[in-house]
């Protein structure tokens, strides 16, 4: 039998979510939390200080995080030989714990920028070491683990490596994603993958194609079938707007499906950091003008079919010499957004898809030049922020790493609602839009059973709220009603407290 559901969407737009609430007779006090923004919380766990630390580790000068693992990358000041290390952390009930330490295979060798990049997917991790020799010739190295412990992979370098040219910079940016590693380096950016022989170069290695290379190969990121490449010009200095590039790989070759312009124009050079997940992508820019001092924006970007188009840019509150941008990383549900330089030791922003500014958090222990927000990562509610110029214990410029968990109703629970509720364009599985015409066997749809129980049990719930005021019986209209709104409070309390 097909129930037939009534027009519930006003032609005009999109209900406003306060009248949608309350035409449900949601409780007051639940949508007074609900839209309250110190109903959100951003917690702090700061990591331990690596072993064996030292002064002018810059402890954080690069982080990346998957799941419960996370890895900091200290390459010490160049010069320094020994020094640089890269460390993997572990989270757990009581904090996070280093769980493994790697520095460079030859002490012996003046080792110059091993581990200025890291990043991490699932068990596998890569990180960059430009110039490992100090004399051009530059690695990369894969780590894996095996369910116990981390272990060294594979050294990985490109196949022609520039002969030995101290600027061929290969390692210089370093992503991962499933079996798809890309490394970036002067002027181009190489992509590995994993087979079972080992970690294989693709070729052709990736360029700029008829674009001037500004610098392309300096920020790379990477996420199943799509990687993103920007750039670093500071040094030369012109007056027309970066180029971003986004290449798709259709299962046996990458290509390039897309050329991002963001930005207005810039006065000077600028330098790129670049995030990628899934459909969306954000793009930093730390722009010198000529009064040697800076600007810093960042521009996300969201893709439909093969066109990428930008969906909205990020705002900040600037103070003088803002390097707002410096870092990016973008998440299922958020972007974050780092400037170092802001006051206060530095600053870091917590943005939703719309451009809303969800926090602006600081250490802490924040003291001036802590440079934090330099580095940051997400990986879905949780991110972590690094200040590597913080002093510590064993002395200047140390660095310090922090977790931070973001939780808030509207996060995640209003985006639910904005997606399947009272609008004017809603998704299939939408119950509220006519003429819909139901079966049994459309209930259990794809995209709502690829929801986390949590949110399936929210969507649910708001869907039986709705309908249940189209349903004569008064009686079993309200029966119904209370179930929803009880699945809708619950789904809020089981996220709240996770």
């Amino acid at each position: 039998m097909k129930t037939r559901v009534k027009q519930c969407c006003r032609r005009g737009g999109r209900t406003p979510l306060s009248v949608a609430l309350r035409s449900l007779g949601i409780p007051f006090l639940l949508f007074a939390l609900w839209t309250t923004p110190g109903y959100s919380s951003v917690n702090e766990s700061k990591f331990p200080a690596g072993s064996n630390a030292k002064d002018r580790d810059f402890f954080g000068s690069k982080v990346a995080i998957s799941g419960d693992w996370a890895v900091v990358g200290a390459p010490g000041e160049p010069g320094y030989s020994g020094d640089a290390k890269v460390y993997f952390y572990k989270r757990t009930p009581s904090g996070w714990i280093e769980q493994a330490k790697f520095v460079p295979l030859d002490q012996e060798t003046d080792v110059v920028h091993f581990a200025e990049s890291v990043a991490i997917s699932g068990t596998y991790a890569i990180v960059g070491a430009s110039a490992y020799d100090g004399y051009g010739k530059s690695k990369a190295f894969i780590y894996h683990y095996d369910g116990s412990n981390w272990t060294m992979d594979q050294i990985i370098e490109p196949s022609n490596n520039f002969g030995v040219v101290f600027d061929n910079r290969f390692g210089q940016s370093v992503a991962i994603s499933g079996d798809h590693a890309i490394v970036g380096a002067t002027d181009r950016a190489y992509i590995f993958k994993r087979d079972m022989t080992g970690w294989i170069e693709q070729t052709p290695f990736l360029t700029s194609g008829n674009h001037p290379s500004r610098g392309f190969g300096y920020a790379v990121a990477i996420s199943g079938n799509y990687a993103i490449v920007g750039g670093n010009d500071v040094l030369a200095p012109v007056a027309t707007p970066a180029k971003t590039h986004i290449f798709f790989f259709d299962g046996a070759t990458w290509t390039s499906q897309a050329t991002l312009s963001p930005g207005n124009g810039l006065k000077a050079g600028t330098r790129q950091a670049v995030s990628i997940s899934a459909d969306y992508a954000v793009i930093g820019h730390t722009t010198a003008n000529f009064a040697n001092s800076y600007e810093g924006e960042a521009y996300l970007f969201v893709r439909n079919g093969t066109q990428w188009a930008a969906l909205t840019d990020l705002k900040s509150t600037p103070g003088p010499n803002t390097r707002f941008g410096w870092s990016v990383s973008i998440g299922s549900e958020m972007a974050v957004v780092g400037d170092p330089w802001d006051t206060n030791g530095g600053s870091t922003y917590f943005f939703g898809f719309s451009g809303n500014l969800l926090a602006k958090i600081n250490s802490g222990d924040a003291v001036d030049n802590d440079r934090f927000g330099q580095s940051v990562a997400i990986d879905g509610a949780t991110i972590v922020v690094a200040a590597p110029f913080k002093a510590g214990p064993a002395g200047v410029y140390q660095g310090a790493v922090y977790g931070y968990t973001y939780w808030a109703p509207p996060f995640v629970l209003t985006h639910l609602f904005d997606m399947y509720s009272l609008c004017r364009r809603c998704p299939q599985v939408c119950l509220t839009c006519p003429p819909v015409e139901m079966g049994p066997e459309a209930v259990i749809l794809e995209e709502l059973a690829a929801l986390p129980p949590t949110h399936r049990e929210f969507v649910l719930g708001l869907r039986l709220s709705q309908m249940a005021p189209l349903i004569a019986d008064q009686k079993v209209s309200r029966e119904i009603q209370q179930v929803g709104l009880g699945m809708m409070k619950k789904a809020m309390e089981a996220t709240r407290t996770r």
